[in-house]
């Protein structure tokens, strides 16, 4: 809002502070936000946020209100609908599950303490769990279900490409002086003043990786080759070592040319349990460097990772950050996330935002989410951005958004904003104008376009474009003005 808290310690409590410093002051002028309540306003409505502190790694289950739950066809589980946690209730024992990073917990209330339990302890309605339903993307993290099998089968799948060995670069910047660090149970040392992962073999031998690419010098400052082969005791770097995702990067063979190279999912974070399924992070604690530069540690745990399951997509796994907030002064809840993942199946690389707010005193509400994708099989690029506004007095609904998709190979692409689609394969741009109908951008400007042609052409387009309008619509009327990730 729009003033401090203070405690004597860090995990409180928590009042509203008296005096504050002059730097204080300056801090909260630069970050400011005018549309905030005011704090004290908030503590007539006796509305003050509550702080919640965490000093150490941990996860925060939310759901919006008190927790509802609903029955899996079936099993005899339940599971919390008004979250985005995978948090479950076995109705025999009464015990509570949740899923965070493909790990499972158990606890006997909401309240917790959880405790960690394998995937193999796991009561058996988890393996029964319908593939159709919303929930099953948790079987990739049961063990012994087919989904939990494919994704070991994929996690194990190299993603290849092929390095021109004289057009691939390598920089490394260091903080000063490069510092390297042992690597415990090994006779290697790594960089740790740096943000590439960089290895000495010995005193004139270094490696380092980039974008899933080895490169090797006789310094640590370089000048930097693509490597055509790795030395096998980079192998053996353990889970304990923050570079232990490297040793998921392999090199496949060289020619005079190029350098075939691949990696598996373990590159992103991800390794295999004991009870045979995929979780993200190594869950060690790898220490930060901190200097005039500071260069964080890879995240061992946490982060929003999920794992995702489909009939059609195959396994993947998605990554980002979520947060939820809630204004009891104004009546504005909201939610809003960032995530990104590779699918396994056809290679795709994805990222994308999205978020909503609603008043629950006068049932306003809007939402927007926009994301992108490229494709390395197809050579397709994709994009699009999406929004809308419900007033809730009168139900009404505005909604509008844009989108393009351009193919590498075949230099051709569409385009869609403003009510207007851009399309043509010779690299013409037309648009639509609702008093002279369909225009063409020449070197005079925009000229009307009278073939019949491109009227059927864009009559069609129209027609497509008013059945997304009305799905648009609907789906936001459904939703309450929100929109929901897939």
């Amino acid at each position: 809002m729009d003033g401090w808290m203070e405690s004597l310690n860090i995990n409180g409590p928590w009042t509203i502070a008296g005096q504050t410093s002059p730097q204080l002051n300056k801090a909260l002028n630069n970050s400011k936000n005018e549309s905030e309540p005011s704090l004290a306003e908030a503590i007539r409505q006796n509305a003050v946020p509550a702080v919640i502190v965490s000093t150490q790694p941990a996860e925060l289950l939310q759901t919006q209100g008190d927790p509802q739950v609903a029955s899996i066809e079936g099993t005899q589980l339940l599971y919390v609908i008004n979250t985005e946690n995978d948090i479950f209730v076995h109705t025999p024992s009464q015990d509570y599950f949740i899923l965070l990073s493909g790990r499972w917990f158990k606890a006997t209330s909401m309240m917790g303490p959880w405790q960690y339990v394998s995937g193999d302890k796991l009561p058996a309605d988890f393996a029964k769990i319908p593939a159709t339903h919303q929930k099953a993307s948790v079987l990739v993290s049961v063990p012994g279900t087919p989904q939990a099998k494919e994704a070991l089968i994929a996690n194990a799948i190299p993603q290849t490409a092929t390095i021109t060995r004289s057009a691939a670069t390598l920089t490394v910047n260091y903080d000063s002086s490069p510092q390297f660090k042992s690597i415990e149970n090994t006779t290697l040392k790594y960089a740790v003043n740096t943000s590439t992962p960089v290895i000495k073999i010995d005193t004139s031998s270094y490696y380092a990786v980039q974008n899933g690419v080895w490169f090797v010098a006789a310094s640590a400052v370089g000048p930097w080759t693509v490597a055509t082969s790795v030395p096998v005791v980079i192998y053996t770097i353990p889970v304990s070592s923050p570079l232990h995702y490297v040793t998921y990067v392999k090199i496949y063979g060289p020619t005079p040319n190029v350098v075939y190279v691949g990696y598996t999912p373990g590159y992103y974070g991800t390794i295999v349990t004991s009870s045979s399924v995929v979780v993200y992070g190594t869950g060690w604690h790898y220490p930060s460097y901190v200097g005039a530069y500071w260069y964080g540690a890879p995240y061992t745990y946490g982060y929003g990772a999920a794992f995702t399951w489909g009939v059609s997509t195959g396994w993947g796994l998605a990554y980002g950050t979520r947060s939820a907030w809630a204004n009891p002064y104004t009546g504005n809840v909201g939610r809003g996330g960032a995530y990104a993942g590779v699918n396994t199946v056809t290679d795709a690389r994805y990222a994308g935002q999205a978020g909503q707010i609603t008043n629950v005193y006068n049932g306003n509400s809007a939402a927007g989410a926009r994301g992108a994708a490229y494709n390395p099989n197809t050579g397709v690029i994709s994009g699009g951005a999406v929004g809308g506004v419900r007033n809730g007095s009168t139900g009404q609904v505005t909604a509008g958004g844009s989108g393009f998709a351009y193919n590498t190979r075949t230099n051709t692409g569409v385009a869609v904003g403003n009510n207007n689609v851009y399309a043509s394969k010779d690299g013409s741009l037309y648009r639509y104008n609702q008093s002279t109908g369909v225009q063409q951008r020449t070197s005079s400007g925009w000229e009307t376009v009278q073939r019949s042609a491109d009227r059927n052409w864009v009559q069609n387009q129209q027609n497509a474009r008013g059945l997304g309008e009305m799905r648009t619509r609907g789906n936001l009327q459904n939703r309450g003005g929100g929109f929901r990730r897939r």
